[in-house]
């Protein structure tokens, strides 16, 4: 793949590429419609590139080539250029001698004018729209076709790993993952082939959970992607459900919001079964009898009723031993204390058994 910064109009531009192997997939034919306009043919790119410098390059720089204005891109044991180097700004994914046999045919120029130089074979193999209906013929020797695509660069660059299956830890913001899955369709590629667990996609966007739950349930719920869904419901137990708003309930759809407001409801349900069992009963004592103990029980069901009162479905079991082991601090009695104490651990061991997901 290769990879062109466009620079201001006074500027040559800087080239960097990369080639990035598609498997050996056959061309889907795809319909006569281009959706992103004319063709236009830029002179065809030896298979391995070289990055190009400013033609102002100063004399005995770094960014000096030795042929041409050329700097000799790296073989493929070393590792990606030094940016302070050659002066360019180089995501690590795109750097030359990466790895590749064959050379791109075709050539994506983003929104804000970055070019990106792919294979035909690999748009269309794994795009079953033929990446957005592309022309099935490149241009002729020593042309290759270019086309506009109306994603942003680091969109786009997102779409085109995910295609081939390569790592995307270099683009993180979060605005850009959800922006780049919504763009997943248009293309042909659909999210829940390439957004579930082991896939680079996957992993990227879970690594925002923390951060961002209920939008990452919301995207994961539009898609129907239960994985994803699944692991951003677990953050989700302190949300307040009311403040949902309109637009994200129908984005989210009726399936989830209601498996959302499931997963709160049988929480609560199971803290209330869990706390209402109180105690059990040790044989009298001088000190304690039977009616000493009925004291202990009710004791415990007022401190399990405050409990469910104001809990939420992601009390902590720290929460849940510092309140109702108190009860132990009025209570003189040493069975009934072992008691309490036996309860409090059953009440937590059963809280932590129960499902924090949907």
């Amino acid at each position: 793949m290769t990879y062109q910064a466009q620079q201001s109009t006074n500027e040559t531009p800087r080239v960097f590429s990369d080639h990035i192997a598609g498997d050996d997939i056959h061309a889907l034919s795809a319909p006569d419609m281009n959706p992103f306009g004319s063709t236009v043919a830029l002179p065809h790119l030896p298979g391995k590139m070289a990055i190009g410098v400013p033609s102002n390059a100063v004399p005995g720089s770094a960014s000096e080539s030795t042929t041409e204005g050329l700097i000799t891109p790296p073989s493929s044991d070393d590792s990606c250029p030094d940016n302070k180097e050659t002066g360019l700004d180089v995501p690590t994914t795109f750097f030359p001698g990466m790895t590749g046999h064959q050379p791109p045919d075709i050539t994506l120029i983003s929104s804000d004018g970055v070019q990106f130089q792919v294979h035909l074979d690999a748009l269309y193999g794994r795009s079953s729209s033929g990446f957005a209906s592309l022309p099935s013929a490149t241009s002729p020797e020593p042309g290759i076709t270019v086309l506009n695509v109306t994603e942003q660069s680091d969109v786009l660059s997102i779409i085109l790993l995910t295609m081939y299956g390569k790592p995307i830890t270099d683009y993180r913001p979060f605005e850009v993952l959800v922006t780049a899955v919504d763009s997943l369709e248009r293309y042909g590629m659909q999210p829940q082939r390439y957004v579930k667990p082991t896939q680079p996609l996957f992993e990227l966007i879970r690594f925002h959970i923390p951060h961002h739950p209920l939008d990452i349930y919301i995207l994961a719920a539009h898609y129907d992607l239960f994985q994803l869904a699944e692991a951003a419901s677990s953050h989700l137990l302190s949300t307040v459900l009311e403040t949902i708003t309109e637009v994200q309930s129908m984005r989210m759809g009726a399936m989830y919001l209601k498996r959302l407001y499931d997963l709160h409801s049988r929480r609560m349900d199971a803290l209330k079964s869990i706390l209402i069992r109180s105690p059990g009963p040790h044989p009298s004592t001088p000190t304690c009898s039977l009616s000493d103990q009925d004291g202990v029980s009710r004791a415990w069901t007022l401190a399990a009723a405050y409990l469910i009162w104001e809990a939420r479905p992601d009390i902590s079991f720290r929460y849940i031993e510092s309140t109702m082991g108190a009860l132990k601090q009025k209570v003189s009695c040493e069975d009934c204390k072992q008691a309490i104490d036996a309860q409090v651990r059953q009440c937590i061991v059963d809280w932590n058994s129960v499902k924090g997901s949907i």
